[in-house]
């Protein structure tokens, strides 16, 4: 993306810890974009450990350019995530 001249920042992030997780175990992280509008998108993470919830992350994100000012997100992004 970088050589687009775009950046993907985080502009906000929301977690909840439902349960500990310890050195050593194996942890997966689902991740999938909820929803991409013209500069902000969302995205969620489930982070299991089997079939146990560990913990979940809501993300806000925005495209911006090199320089940081918001730009709209990329067609091809956008028309990936559509619903």
């Amino acid at each position: 993306m970088k050589e687009r001249g775009l950046l993907l920042v985080v502009v906000e992030a929301r977690a909840r810890f439902s349960a500990a997780a310890r050195h050593g175990e194996t942890l997966t992280i689902h991740t999938w974009v909820e929803d991409a509008g013209r500069v902000k998108t969302a995205w969620r993470q489930v982070m299991v450990r089997g079939d146990e919830q560990v913990a979940g992350l809501d993300i806000v994100a925005a495209f911006t350019d090199l320089d940081g000012r918001p730009t709209r997100t990329p067609a091809e992004f956008a028309a990936a995530f559509a619903r």
